[in-house]
């Protein structure tokens, strides 16, 4: 039988003609050409998911500059679980300076003088066809503070035409300004002037919105600030450095003044010996925590009787007042049936019996260094360096700023309105007002969330809370009335600037804002208008107005930006968000209801269960020493409000967080360079915006003064309290930063 035939396409045929070891190679090639085919395929596989790793790394512009902001501040070399602050703010601490002129340096600070150079830059600017007056005189009220040439040329002449429409001042003698006649005193007349330029010493005497009745205004009287920054200055012993610093302040002036060297010293030591005395009478802060026993209502025609006048000189408590509220641009009558709060009757109980004991002459001598000492400043330069002599001691500040500093700052304090129309015009971006609301509801929200866990707190109470939460104003960037040029230069009516007088500028000003706010009184009150200017950098909250505040100043990095991480603006912007929210219900923002009135909306058993749950802030703060101050211990009492505000703050601003990412239902795209998650980065953001360098004596002032904790507790203390941080950061159990007992409020 002739051989099977295979044609070209049967390989079934072709197959069985080939031989064992044939065979084997043909197996053997195909086994290769497979694995060679899967080696390829697991090859493209890695090296495109290699790719999309690569792409998972947010390499815009924004996120390379807030990677880099991010790293330069971190100390890697701490673990953050041992303190957090020195992990996050360590090289930012190592790498900046604080300045000559300044007390500190922080991250806050750096911005504020950013800001400041773009009002330079916009203040230097010349005058454009159509500019509104407004905008007009800020730019003449800077080139007036900037012309130091006509300060030192003009020398005191403008100062002493001040000191003589007050009468004198006594310890200058014969000289320009003195000859004061003893005869001639009359306290409340004196005292009535002073207002004119906004100085109120002895008393603090204001007009304000109705604690009780938020749609309405009422006078107020309170005790009034010192010349030293707080009553403890005063009562550490009459050779305490920082008061002889003080009183060798009030020497030097006289001096420069023309004063007598050989008869002041009297003069100052009497001076001197009665601030010591109005110091004591004076009410701690730390007694003054309750807005309802700040409230004490009377009639003009009762102060007489409850606080009885003074018989060795002239005051009359109706005269006084008639003065105030009838001087030029308010011209007011106000008689006895009309109301007047008392906020400190202790203090008034004392003080006439206090001021009889001293003489005609040194009352007359404090009340005039009263208004001197903040206007000897806008004189020549020789009186700078002697602020800075004294600012040497009591905060350690070396040096002075740089003129345009002063003169940015004091135009904008007084011209916020038009400088901000300028700032907004050169740096706003519209977005910011949509993403800020978007973030406070996000934060409002988690508020209600972490309301419903509380255990102290009954459910009325609760639903009160929420709805105060629901009933908070917001204002973010400016008003939009800056931008309408009719309404811009409305406040300035009948008001001009001269840009070669910057000492009568700058009274011109005082006495404007004075007469706004005393004529205010019989005017409705306007909950929609802004009380800051937008080139400001920093936030608020108000509890008569129940509004928090966020001015285009402080809407820029390290606290914001549209296209930077959302973990990072929650962790900046979004914690000082949430801080302002509970700042209605720190210790003295819950006595407010969701109007802004000062109204008992919480029950007895509630009250006292946040008395005794926020003792536990206070404990916890007490026991910080602050290695800046030289170890000196904390005062969790005296920073208690802002405690409870930074604590229940980071914990709303990281819920809301937490929620926009499950919203989106991914994590966020990593930054280059830093091997951390975005939940880490909203806490390193935190504390970054805390970061702060400060001088000893600075330190030690802010003990002493301040209503916030330092900052390297806003942080530590805050984020002992958080579990989510430590499970975030993995910190084990027991470590300095995941304490076992932690405090909680809100």
């Amino acid at each position: 039988m002739p051989p099977e035939k295979c044609e070209e396409s049967s390989e079934g045929c072709c197959w069985k003609r080939r031989t064992l070891l044939e065979k084997i190679l043909i197996v053997l090639v195909l086994v290769i050409i497979l694995v060679v085919l899967i080696l390829v395929i697991l090859l493209a596989v890695g090296v495109a998911r290699y790719k999309d790793m690569q792409g998972e790394v947010c390499t815009t512009p924004e996120c390379v500059q807030a990677a880099s902001s991010v790293f330069k501040g971190i100390d890697f070399s701490v673990d953050p679980c041992n303190n957090f602050y020195d992990f996050a703010c360590g090289n930012w601490r190592k790498t900046h300076v604080i300045p000559e002129h300044r007390t500190y340096l922080a991250r806050f600070s750096v911005l504020r003088e950013e800001v400041h150079v773009t009002l330079k830059y916009l203040l230097e600017g010349e005058s454009k066809p159509n500019e509104p007056k407004a905008v007009q005189y800020a730019k003449k009220m800077y080139r007036s503070c900037i012309n130091m040439t006509n300060i030192e040329e003009r020398n005191l002449s403008a100062a002493t035409e001040l000191l003589d429409s007050f009468g004198g001042w006594p310890a200058l003698g014969d000289q320009p300004g003195g000859r004061w006649v003893e005869d001639d005193f009359d306290l409340s007349l004196l005292l009535s002037k002073l207002m004119i330029y906004y100085n109120n010493p002895l008393i603090g005497f204001y007009v304000s919105v109705d604690s009780k009745n938020s749609s309405a205004r009422m006078i107020f009287a309170d005790q009034p600030g010192l010349n030293m920054p707080g009553r403890m200055f005063y009562l550490r012993g009459r050779n305490d450095e920082k008061l002889l610093a003080y009183k060798n302040l009030v020497k030097s002036v006289l001096l420069e003044f023309g004063a007598d060297p050989d008869t002041i010293n009297a003069d100052i030591n009497d001076q001197i010996e009665f601030e010591i005395a109005l110091a004591n009478i004076t009410i701690p802060s730390n007694m003054r925590q309750n807005s309802e026993d700040l409230y004490n209502k009377y009639t003009v025609g009762e102060l007489a009787t409850f606080f009885p006048e003074p018989t060795k000189f002239k005051f009359v408590w109706k005269e006084y007042i008639n003065q105030v509220f009838g001087m030029e641009r308010i011209n007011m009558q106000i008689e006895d049936d009309e109301p007047i709060v008392i906020e400190e009757p202790r203090y008034f109980d004392k003080l006439f019996v206090t001021l009889e004991k001293f003489s005609k002459r040194t009352i007359a001598n404090y009340v005039i260094w009263s208004i001197m000492q903040n206007r000897i400043a806008n004189l020549p330069s020789r009186f700078e360096n002697l602020l800075t002599e004294y600012n040497k001691v009591l905060t350690g500040r070396v040096g002075s700023r740089p003129r345009w500093q002063k003169c940015t700052s004091f135009v904008n304090s007084y011209f916020g309105s038009a400088v901000g129309r300028l700032y907004v015009g050169e740096k706003f971006e519209e977005d910011a007002k949509i993403d800020m609301n978007s973030m406070i509801d996000g934060i409002e929200k988690a508020f209600g969330e972490l309301l419903e866990e509380l255990t102290w707190m009954d459910e009325d109470t609760k639903s009160l809370a929420k709805e105060k939460v629901d009933y908070i104003q917001r204002k973010i960037g400016y008003d939009d009335f800056i931008l309408n040029d009719t309404a811009l230069d409305h406040g300035y009516q009948n008001h001009s600037m001269d840009e070669h007088n910057y000492f009568g500028n700058i009274m011109k000003l005082l006495n404007l804002w004075v007469s706004r706010d005393f004529t205010k009184l019989r005017q409705p009150v306007n909950k929609n208008i802004w009380t800051t200017s937008p080139a400001t950098v920093n936030a608020y909250y108000s509890s008569p107005y129940n509004r928090i505040m966020f001015p285009a100043g402080i809407l820029q990095p390290p606290y914001y930006h549209k296209d930077h991480p959302r973990s990072l603006n929650y962790g900046g912007i979004g914690s000082l968000i949430g801080h302002e929210i509970t700042h209605g219900f720190d210790d003295r923002g819950r006595q407010y209801d969701k109007y802004g009135n000062l109204n008992q909306w919480w029950g007895d058993v509630v009250i006292d269960k946040f008395i005794n749950t926020s003792e536990c802030f206070v404990r916890q703060y007490d026991k910080y020493s602050y290695p800046e101050a030289g170890g000196k211990l904390m005062d969790g009492f005296q920073t208690l409000g802002e405690n409870i505000a930074d604590n229940g703050g980071l914990k709303q601003a990281f819920k809301a967080y937490r929620a926009w990412v499950a919203s989106r239902g991914k994590e966020e795209t990593p930054l280059p360079s830093l091997n951390l998650t975005h939940s880490q980065l909203f806490f390193v953001n935190f504390a970054q915006i805390r970061c702060s360098n400060h001088r000893k004596a600075d330190a030690i002032h802010h003990i002493l003064t301040g209503a916030h904790s330092p900052p390297r507790f806003r942080v530590i203390g805050t984020l002992q309290n958080m579990k989510e941080f430590s499970d975030t950061f993995n910190c084990p159990a027991g470590s300095y930063m995941n304490p076992a007992h932690k405090c909680r409020l809100w």
